[in-house]
């Protein structure tokens, strides 16, 4: 019997521990079983560990500032084959999960999740350590830079990142004006709204033309939208309150215009689907994650892309797999999203496309057979959030699932 193994992180257990310790369990429930392991990702979290397991590489390690752009501290890049893979999470910090809850525990929330610094604090945070990153990535001379990206606890659509691309200083952009239209609401100031439009057209050339000749790509663990009931002002009514965040949302309509429309000169034309077809930047999914930095990178001429499923085809994932007669997910949430566009839905399909059994495991979430059924899963069950409770779960579901 051979079994694929595909984890990504648990709780706070990196993807690499999380496997190693399923990988244990199953071999303890079923001995005879052929496993193959894979690391995997959603982009958000472990993903140079899920690449450079499958395909090796070297890590450069630079300094950039940190979301409050208050201190330095190290950021990895992982350099494969003329690709450079960053990780926004190493500069943004936790990710937020989709119930508003950060999956990293934050001693600067309380235990009602709520700031302790207060909105004033989550608005001053900014994204230009992300530009750092990349513009340190691009001067590795990699012809491509893959930025990986999940929900984070600020909202400044990018601006920080276009910023530092365009050689801009984070002090300069930190004293600029508040926006006007933040203040009528009596919304506390939003870090995007801080550079009028036609300052932030000229930031936007700049920072294209720092990437000239590098390909940059945003994989996104999120598929919220720029603006909107699910864009990323949204991801922080848990920590700032629904009425702030709505009233960010608002303000930020003059700056989320100003790059989606820099996004449409950008973007090529499609000689088959013709002109008017493709949608408005802002409403592509992914275009808010990172606090809407995907709409950044669109604005730039990049691409934002599904990160479980651009993971698993830079890492090879079904060829890897290879003839199997099960596969195993094992994610931190199982749910009808993560079986569409997550570790769950990636690993799955390599199941259905082989008419293999698939099963899901997860520490929180919940997927009826209803609802799995579309995406090929045969049946779902929880896990703990730690090493000890994996391999105990490996161990039970490896005697269980043995044939």
């Amino acid at each position: 019997m051979r079994v694929l193994l595909g984890a990504a992180r648990v709780g706070d257990v990196p993807a690499t521990r999380a496997l190693a310790a399923l990988r244990r369990g199953w071999l303890a429930g079923n001995p005879e079983a052929e496993v193959v392991g894979v690391v995997c990702s959603d982009a958000g979290h472990d993903l140079l560990d899920a690449i450079e397991s499958a395909r090796g590489g070297e890590r450069v390690v630079v300094p950039v500032l940190d979301r409050d752009g208050a201190r330095s501290l190290p950021a990895l890049i992982l350099l494969v084959d003329g690709t450079a893979y960053v990780q926004a999470v190493d500069v943004l910090g936790s990710v937020i999960d989709p119930d508003g809850a950060s999956d990293v525990p934050d001693v600067s929330r309380d235990e009602s999740g709520v700031s302790r610094d207060g909105p004033d604090a989550v608005a001053r945070r900014t994204s230009f350590g992300v530009g750092q990153l990349v513009l340190a990535a691009a001067a590795t001379g990699a012809r491509r830079v893959v930025v990986g990206c999940g929900d984070a606890e600020l909202l400044d659509l990018g601006v920080g990142f276009l910023a530092a691309l365009g050689g801009l200083d984070a002090g300069a952009l930190a004293s600029g004006a508040l926006d006007a239209g933040a203040r009528e609401a009596g919304a506390p100031g939003v870090p995007g709204t801080a550079v009028g439009s036609d300052a932030l057209d000229e930031i936007v050339t700049d920072a294209r033309a720092a990437l000239v000749g590098t390909e940059l790509v945003l994989a996104a663990a999120s598929d919220r939208t720029a603006r909107g009931l699910r864009g990323a002002a949204s991801a922080l009514g848990g920590l700032v309150g629904q009425e702030t965040a709505a009233a960010w949302d608002a303000a930020l309509a003059p700056t989320e215009r100003t790059l989606a429309d820099a996004a449409a000169r950008s973007r090529r034309p499609d000689l088959l689907a013709g002109e008017g077809v493709a949608p408005r930047a802002s409403a592509v999914p992914g275009s808010g994650a990172g606090g809407g930095l995907g709409l950044a990178v669109l604005a730039l001429g990049g691409r934002v892309v599904s990160g479980a499923a651009f993971v698993a085809a830079e890492t090879g994932l079904a060829g890897r797999a290879g003839e199997i007669d099960l596969a195993v997910s094992l994610s931190d949430r199982v749910d009808p999203l993560e079986a569409d566009r997550g570790v769950l839905g990636a690993v799955s399909a390599v199941a259905r496309a082989q008419g293999a059994a698939a099963l899901a495991l997860g520490r929180t979430g919940t997927l009826d057979r209803r609802a799995g059924a579309p995406h090929g899963v045969s049946a779902a069950a929880s896990v703990p959030g730690d090493e000890d409770g994996i391999e105990a779960a490996g161990r039970r579901q490896g005697a269980a699932w043995r044939w």
